[in-house]
This record gives structure tokens, sequence and C-alpha cells, in this order.
């Protein structure tokens, strides 16, 4: 699994950079920090020249709701979730976690799948520790799909845990032969 994670600003080199590589990827977070109406705009655009069912709101089901997805993903801190789940069952939800607990809970609640991190250095956080190896060990055996996040490129792709489902990131699909280049060695590793 492949998860693109956007910038923060809706832009139209954003909008170019998703149509790119829309066929290589499984999904696209849409985390932006604007109002929900430019989001609207952005994701109205999006959906005439991307596959809707890649599209994953990020955090906001108003936002869901009123554009007509049916994947959203939520920040560890939410606590709508559980609600979320059982009032629209028909929706993919996913989250964000750096917890051994959180992950459990996600498991409970069958959520599609969970984004863990980060497992690497990462420019986005400088001042924190990657998580602990056998932390990612015991998240692994949750029986819950694990994407990992963070700091993955070519020279940390080798050193990723192949029992994760996949990876995401924000930096590495700006840039697609980058992200393609990772990918490649990914499935090289993980399908021998």
């Amino acid at each position: 699994m492949f998860i693109m994670i956007t910038p923060p600003k809706p832009t139209t080199q954003l909008l170019q950079q998703i149509i790119e590589v829309q066929h290589e990827i499984d999904g696209v977070i849409l985390r932006f920090d604007a109002s929900d109406d430019e989001i609207i705009r952005f994701i109205n655009i999006l959906c005439t020249q991307v596959d809707k069912d890649k599209l994953i709101v990020h955090n906001n089901p108003d936002v869901l709701l009123k554009c007509g997805l049916q994947r959203i993903h939520f920040k560890e801190q939410n606590t709508l979730i559980k609600d979320f789940v059982s009032t629209f069952p028909n929706i993919q939800v996913s989250q964000s976690v750096h917890s051994i607990e959180s992950v459990k809970q996600a498991a409970l609640l069958n959520l599609a799948f969970v984004l863990f991190g980060h497992v690497f250095p990462t420019p986005s956080k400088p001042n924190i520790a990657p998580q602990d190896p056998a932390l990612v060990n015991r998240v692994l055996q949750c029986d819950i799909p694990v994407v990992a996040l963070g700091g993955i490129d070519l020279s940390t792709i080798h050193d990723l845990n192949p029992a994760f489902d996949g990876f995401a990131g924000i930096r590495l699909f700006m840039n697609t032969q980058a992200f393609l280049a990772v990918k490649k060695e990914w499935l090289l590793r993980t399908i021998s």
C-alpha cells in the first residue's frame, strides 16, 4: 500500500503531482491547512481528473460528506472515530497512530489501515526520535494493516521492516522519480 500525504496548501502544482502519481498509489490523504470551501473546491477539481476512490479526506467528516467521498483518515487524538465508524459503516476509515494502544484500538474498530511512525529520522520532526524497533515489531503483530510513515527514502527503504503493508509520505511523493525508485526497491524486497 502506497499512500501519498499532501503538503498543507492545495496548489495547481500539487494537483498536477497527484495526477502524475495516481496510478502508482493506493490513496492520497488530503491533509490541508485551508478553509473547508477551499478544500472542497480543490477536491471538486481533483475528482474530474483522478479516481475519486483514491481520495482520502483528512480528519474532516463535513468535507467528506459534502464531496461524496468514501475514505477518511483521522488523527490519533480524534475522539469521534468510534461514533463515526458506527454511524457510517460504509466509509473506509484509517488513522495515524504512534502507540501500541492506539493500534490495538484501531484494530478493534476494524479500521482499514493505520499509519504508524515515524520510523526513521525526518526533517518534519527534527527533535523527536523515531519509534523504537521493539515497538515497531509489536505493532506489526497486530491484526490490522500497518503502513510505515516518516523518513522513508532510497537510503532508508532497505532498513524498513518488510512486515509493513507499505509506506506513506509527503516529500517522497512530491518527486515522482524518487518515489518510483523507492517503490521499486520496496517491491523487490517484499515480493522475493
